[in-house]
């Protein structure tokens, strides 16, 4: 027994002291990889706090400070927006005080895209026809001619403007001083119309009789002799002739382009002197002041997916380094438990291989009297096996 006992106790001892030196260097290689773990952690934290969550909030700040300097250049802050928002809202009253005036009636008129096009065919239709008036007296300069009927043309589409929107005004009902003024100022340009025509077409049919009569031999002279009695006395030898099928026929012509004219103005104005105009402003500061909001939301716009953009992919490497940092402390945290774990897995082998030593030796003593008591021969408990092998020994991490 007491060589047994002597046995048993060198083995446990070596066993002990194998699981100690083993137990030493896994401590020794933990501690390393936890103070390894701890610099990583460090680092990534560091990271997330002073680069990455700063350089968020400087992105954040920046953001702001950059869209509210859109606000003042371009914005609704800024002078340019200010007046046009202050000149659309006096363009909306003064729109709304006169749709009041008609009584909330939309706006009367039409040929809105063609009116001036048409104006401008009318007038040139007029210069080849009013051509053969002046015939008379430049039939040797025809460019003089044609810049004549060029002028007629425009003063009679001009009149026949004037007319038409002055009708169109009658139907407003306005002061009767006023009513009378606009019927008064259609009767002074209707006269005025009609004079140029009949001096027209009684200068055109003055010529044809001349024509004929002289067969065109003596005509130059009869044109000087016409007017060597001095504009005055041209005239009205124009306006005494009495007019043929040339002249009715120009006449007719002027009058059909007149009406035509006149017609297309009736149609083309509101009644209402003042309610185009004040449509017009106020469409006109909507738009502006449309344009300027979609260009200050586009830039803005803009800018703030620039920043948006930047604050994502930094936001990303955020969660992956929390993600990283969170990794690195639960596999800091298991350190611990892993080398009590293994600890505990060491301590029970070496109190299984203690057991098993003891169990072969036993087996091994001979049939017979045996001095002492198998009882005092006893492999240590784990606990007391934990404690042998990890006294002394510092934390691992």
């Amino acid at each position: 027994m007491a060589l047994l006992q002597r046995r048993h106790a060198d083995f446990q001892d070596g066993l002990l002291g194998r699981a100690k030196a083993a137990i030493l260097a896994l401590r020794s290689d933990l501690a390393a990889h936890a103070r390894d773990l701890r610099r990583q952690i460090e680092d990534l934290a560091r990271e997330r706090d002073d680069h990455i969550a700063q350089r968020m909030h400087d992105l954040r700040e920046e953001r702001q400070r950059v869209l509210h300097g859109l606000d003042n250049t371009k914005g609704p802050m800024s002078a340019r927006f200010v007046r046009a928002a202050l000149a659309g809202e006096e363009a909306e009253k003064a729109h709304r005080s006169i749709r009041a005036q008609v009584n909330g009636r939309p706006l009367r008129r039409a040929l809105v895209g063609v009116y001036l096009p048409l104006m401008a065919a009318l007038a040139l239709v007029e210069v080849p026809v009013n051509r053969l008036a002046f015939e008379l007296f430049f039939q040797e300069q025809p460019i003089i001619s044609l810049a004549l009927a060029a002028v007629v043309g425009a003063v009679l589409i001009f009149f026949a403007h004037m007319v038409g929107t002055l009708v169109r005004r009658m139907e407003h009902q306005a002061r009767p001083a006023q009513q009378v003024k606009r019927g008064l100022a259609i009767l002074l340009f209707a006269a005025l119309t009609g004079t140029m025509m009949y001096l027209l077409a009684g200068m055109r049919q003055l010529y044809v009789r001349l024509l004929e009569s002289e067969q065109g031999s003596n005509l130059s002279a009869l044109v000087q002799g016409l007017t060597s009695g001095g504009t005055a006395s041209a005239i009205a030898n124009v306006a005494t002739e009495r007019l043929g099928i040339a002249g009715w026929t120009l006449l007719i012509l002027n009058l059909v382009l007149f009406v035509f004219g006149a017609t297309a103005a009736f149609i083309r104005h509101d009644p209402h002197p003042d309610y185009e105009p004040a449509w017009r402003a106020h469409d006109r500061a909507r738009r502006r002041l449309t344009r300027l909001r979609t260009r200050y939301e586009r830039v803005a716009g803009s800018k703030q997916r620039e920043f948006d953009e930047q604050l994502s992919s930094l936001d990303q490497l955020l969660r992956e380094t929390q993600a990283k940092h969170d990794e690195l402390l639960a596999r800091e945290s298991a350190v611990e438990p892993f080398l009590a774990e293994t600890t505990a897995r060491i301590a029970n082998t070496v109190r299984n291989r203690s057991l098993a030593f003891l169990e072969g030796a036993i087996a091994a003593i001979p049939k017979g009297p045996i001095e002492g008591s198998l009882a005092s021969v006893q492999a240590l408990t784990e606990d007391e096996i934990r404690r042998r092998i990890t006294e002394d020994m510092v934390p691992a991490a």
